[in-house]
């Protein structure tokens, strides 16, 4: 007998409806087969929605606001997926957590592990506790079944991990073991660490597991399908392509049609525009109707029962096929009592899988990892942007890529190479491929790695809102005074970049959503600012290494700070330098009050410096992509007017320091000239009656913009 086994249930399909005998073979998917072949005596595998609620159960013992977890339940189930992928990469590795090398990591990175180590094996403990298993590493093999087959041929299409691996070379002992796979640019490097051999791109290889030997290569026929690229300067837009697409193809016959949604959420705009219902959604539908009815539950308590058991009753009264799915929690409903009501229901809805598109039409909409081991005559790869491929994982970034290859873990070059070879096969085996990507956004470099250069302009051709038939828009007008007589460096520059903003900031006063600052690119600046004023002129990467790691933040703000240590080192040596010579600093994030054409201005200056008879203003900028030809030099014409009344007698310059290039960009005479007209010019307007405070035409500020909802530019 032979077993055939796939990557996924879809690639196992595609087999059995293209198998051309009458006698259909064995096959099955290579979870399934994992799954079957390992026995765990006396447990039980763990139901995948109780995991959470484990792990919940276990977390409130430990410090885990230290790794950036919030203790409450709502916060858990929203970030508790990366601890699982965490521990489940951990795993397939098998690598004992307390082992990993913490050499190259930051300074918290020890103790993140010793918690993270310390809930894994309080989870594992649990779960013995509860007769169940989730990463067995102690289990027999289901050796009948193996020797049942003679024959096992495995097609892989994605990563192995080690422990797999290691387990499929056990497996070899009782059956004939191939390994079918094909080599790209992409995962070439994969397989060969995996199988420690070189194999040659293009190539379908047959790795004989028994004998780790080629049994087979085949040259594959690499198609040069028609590939037109589409950009939408509004998302919504890329759906009419999609349906227009479908529509022409299906009127001409074709069926074997795949839309590819790298962010699931998009398929919200293909609902909205299928009137038709020609597309088929893999991911399947919210069950949105219940999950409505769950949250409106007026719920009936009997406080003789668990509380589990009293909200499953009570979902019974709205679908009973979902009350039978949620009983066999009750084996469990202990670990459900130090939870509320509401987190229970919470927990419920988290946890309704979506309703399978019954009604969906021939035309499939899946995600890339569904698109392994299987062929599409034409398709459509929507949000073709940098946000969205390739995409890394939080716990991706966790752990380093100098930890992943000392532990033989696939780094992150390997993980954005496999999203690489999964779309090059997909785009490769097709005869006709469209890809849109939203224009105000990064497009992905993909395109560049596929040579993919020629844009057409969507929206001359599809378009929410046709041009021939948009109505005249008349813009708002705002009219206003001004007449608070206090600003300063960043009002004035808000004025110039829209007044519309300035004035909903400044004379309206609506003050924009308190933000969690950890969550924003703005945090760095902040520490990094706090790190260079308490260091004084200790310019030393050690004294910042020492002052960063005992500033508070959660793991993933801590990940950035890291890979920002090395970017900053050149700006810290070079400042030693500087200060070991005869310049010193005067003044440190130094306030001043000045009065300019009426106006009292207010502000802070980073830094102040002595050298001889000169003194030099220093404005830190902390940014990834500072680019002075985008900086105007106003603010340190304000910052230069402000503090020459006190250094008279000295020569006054101004610079913008770029901290993560060491670069500094000085003001000239010429600069400062421009920049005091502009100021001029402000200053005067804002003294007139009836101010127009009218939108910016430069739209690419609007996107980060805390008014933008008010002016209709999201």
């Amino acid at each position: 007998m032979r077993l055939f086994i796939f990557p996924t249930n879809r690639a196992l399909n595609n087999f059995y409806i293209n198998y051309k005998d009458s006698i259909l073979p064995d096959a099955t998917t290579i979870g399934s087969f994992f799954e079957e072949i390992i026995i765990v005596n006396g447990k039980s595998k763990i139901p995948k929605k109780l995991r959470k609620i484990i792990l919940w159960d276990i977390i409130s013992r430990f410090e885990v606001e230290k790794i950036g977890f919030d203790k409450t339940f709502l916060r858990f189930l929203e970030n508790s997926s990366f601890l699982f992928n965490f521990f489940d990469e951990i795993e397939s590795a098998n690598i004992d957590i307390k082992n990993i090398d913490i050499s190259d990591t930051y300074g918290d990175y020890e103790d993140h592990l010793r918690i993270l180590n310390n809930i894994y094996n309080a989870y594992k403990k649990r779960l013995d506790e509860l007769n169940l298993y989730d990463n067995p590493t102690e289990y027999r093999l289901n050796t009948a079944y193996i020797k049942y087959y003679k024959h096992i041929e495995i097609y892989i299409d994605g990563l192995l991990s080690n422990k797999d691996f290691n387990l499929i070379k056990e497996i070899a002992k009782y059956s004939n073991i191939d390994l079918i796979f094909e080599c790209s640019k992409y995962n070439k490097t994969i397989f060969e660490k995996l199988f420690n051999q070189r194999f040659k791109i293009d190539i379908k290889y047959t790795i004989s597991i028994n004998t780790n030997k080629i049994k087979d290569q085949i040259s594959l026929d690499t198609k040069k399908p028609n590939i037109s690229i589409y950009s939408f300067s509004l998302r919504l837009n890329q759906a009419l392509l999609v349906i227009a697409k479908i529509n022409e193809w299906l009127k001409n016959g074709i069926e074997n049609i795949a839309v590819i949604l790298p962010s699931e959420d998009f398929k919200k705009y293909l609902k909205l525009f299928d009137k038709a219902k020609n597309l088929n959604y893999a991911m399947g539908l919210e069950d949105s109707n219940t999950i409505s009815k769950i949250r409106n539950l007026e719920l009936k308590i009997d406080n003789s029962k668990s509380k589990l058991l009293n909200i499953i009753e009570n979902i019974g009264t709205i679908k009973e096929n979902l009350k039978d799915e949620l009983l066999e929690l009750t084996r469990f409903e202990n670990l459900f009592e130090n939870l509320d009501y509401n987190d229970i229901l919470e927990f419920i809805i988290n946890n309704i899988k979506n309703i399978d598109d019954t009604h969906g039409g021939k035309v499939k909409v899946i995600g890339i990892l569904e698109t392994r081991g299987i062929a599409f005559d034409k398709i459509i790869i929507v949000d073709f942007n940098d946000e969205f491929l390739p995409k890394i994982n939080d716990n991706d970034i966790f752990i380093n890529s100098n930890i992943r290859k000392r532990v033989n873990l696939p780094t992150i070059n390997d993980k954005e190479n496999l999203q690489r070879h999964y779309y090059a096969n997909l785009i490769n085996n097709a005869n006709e491929v469209c890809i849109a990507f939203d224009a105000n956004k990064i497009r992905s470099n993909l395109l560049d790695d596929f040579e993919l250069y020629d844009v057409i302009d969507g929206e001359s051709l599809w378009s929410f809102f046709p041009k021939n038939l948009q109505k005249e828009y008349k813009e708002d007008e705002i009219i206003a005074n001004f007449e608070d007589k206090n600003l300063s460096a960043t009002k004035i520059k808000t004025f110039l970049d829209c007044k519309r903003k300035f004035y909903f900031c400044y004379i309206a006063k609506l003050a924009p959503d308190e933000i969690d600052i950890e969550d924003t690119s703005a945090f760095i600046g902040n520490v990094v600012h706090d790190i260079l004023k308490d260091l004084g002129d200790d310019f030393k990467i050690e004294s910042f290494k020492k002052a960063l790691k005992i500033r508070e933040m959660n793991i993933l703000n801590r990940i950035d700070m890291e890979s920002l240590i090395f970017k900053i080192k050149p700006f810290i040596e070079s400042n030693y330098e500087i200060l070991q010579k005869n310049r010193q600093i005067l003044n440190r994030e130094f306030e001043f009050k000045y009065d300019i054409f009426g106006f009292a201005f207010s502000g802070r200056i980073d830094r102040i410096d002595k050298d001889k008879n000169e003194i030099h203003i220093i404005d830190y900028k902390i940014k990834n992509n500072f680019d002075i030809k985008k900086e105007r030099y106003l603010q340190l014409l304000i910052y230069k007017k402000a503090i020459s009344e006190i250094y008279k007698d000295y020569y006054i310059k101004a610079a913008y320091y770029d901290v993560l290039n060491d670069k500094l960009h000085y003001m000239d005479s010429k600069d400062e000239q421009a920049e005091e007209e502009i100021l001029q010019e402000v200053l005067t307007l804002l003294k007139i009656k009836n101010i127009n405070f009218e939108k910016t035409n430069n739209s690419s500020i609007c996107h980060y913009c805390d008014y933008k909802h008010l002016c209709d530019m999201y």
